[in-house]
């Protein structure tokens, strides 16, 4: 009992003169961004929206999506459209990448492509990843499937709307997920270096 009391005394004390010291220095690569509250992330289902009606042009898919766990990777003439999903058995889904991720007009918009006949050996992923986030501070970001660098032994995954990347995946170790999240450059050597603070932030939603 005396333990607790002394334990509980000691609390109050650093509580106390907590507000002159301020909070402790974070270094860069684990700064976390200040979250109240926190909702617990929305875990989706890509689909077609009541009222959208895509394009309908014609492709082919040979092989499993890199990017998402139940997608295909598919071509429309010269163009890779990864992830695309299965609408029919010779229909898939090609969700559009959006005015800010993409980096070439056509594939902005999301498509319909008739495919013929689909990949009979496609095998879902063991531990899916998602292949697009919306974030707390407003950023959607989307897994890349092209070359990308590395930080500390992390891949430079999911490509944002605010020019940020995401590193690795995201931790859903709690009801809200978060990822680590920074902008980053590449040196003379080629070399990928924090271009600013790596900070922590909330997930409020994932697309498979």
């Amino acid at each position: 009992m005396r333990l607790v009391l002394a334990g509980i005394v000691m609390l109050m004390a650093v509580l106390a003169v907590w507000p002159f010291f301020g909070a402790p220095w974070v270094p860069n690569d684990t700064a976390v961004s200040p979250a109240s509250n926190p909702v617990p992330t929305r875990i989706a289902i890509y689909q077609l929206t009541e009222g959208e009606s895509p394009a309908v042009k014609q492709g082919e898919c040979w092989v499993k999506s890199i990017t998402a766990y139940r997608g295909l990777r598919c071509r429309e003439g010269n163009l890779i459209r990864d992830p695309c999903f299965a609408q029919t058995t010779s229909r898939v889904l090609c969700p559009g990448e959006g005015d800010a991720l993409c980096s070439t007009p056509r594939l902005c918009d999301t498509v319909i492509l008739e495919v013929g006949t689909l990949p009979g050996d496609i095998v879902m992923a063991a531990l899916p990843a998602p292949w697009r986030l919306e974030l707390e501070d407003g950023s959607v970001c989307r897994f890349s499937s092209g070359g990308t660098g590395t930080y500390l032994g992390e891949r430079l995954n999911y490509f944002c709307t605010d020019g940020a990347i995401v590193v690795g995946f995201p931790d859903a170790g709690s009801l809200q997920w978060t990822v680590k999240k920074g902008k980053f450059g590449v040196s003379p050597t080629k070399a990928v270096y924090d271009d600013g603070h790596v900070v922590t932030v909330g997930v409020t939603a994932v697309w498979y």
